[in-house]
């Protein structure tokens, strides 16, 4: 198992952030490390096995969501591993994406209320004075 932690960090500056976090999740499997949602759900064994990588633990952590969040986007996804695009790039485009679609569903809600579909029952009252 040691030859695998040393070889994912040997070559972890030449591999794309969705294949080193491929690989880091292996790793995790192979020592039986499970990984929990919540504050401190896999906080000690996440970062045992990442310094025992030299990386930093706040690294490893924001290449696994890195990972995640390209898993979801396939073009974006294969731009990085062409080298089209550096991953933090793909990262910055998916959040922009996130923003502008977070700003249109605020409006909609907000033209939503003007239109009397959200009144709340305190708002109905005063349609009675």
């Amino acid at each position: 198992m040691a030859d695998i932690a040393l070889d994912l960090g040997v070559l972890r500056r030449h591999m794309t952030v969705t294949n080193w976090a491929a690989a880091f999740e292996q790793l995790l499997e192979i020592r039986g490390v499970k990984r929990m949602p919540g504050p401190k759900g896999d906080a000690a064994t996440v970062a045992a096995i990442a310094k025992e990588l030299g990386v930093p633990e706040r690294t490893a952590r924001c290449r696994l969501e890195w990972a995640g969040i390209l898993d979801s986007e396939p073009k974006l996804r294969e731009q990085v591993r062409k080298g089209e695009l550096s991953a933090k790039q793909a990262i910055g485009i998916v959040k922009k994406k996130q923003r502008k679609r977070n700003k249109e569903q605020e409006r909609n809600r907000v033209a939503r209320r003007g239109k009397g579909d959200d009144a709340t029952p305190a708002a109905n009252l005063d349609s009675y004075q």
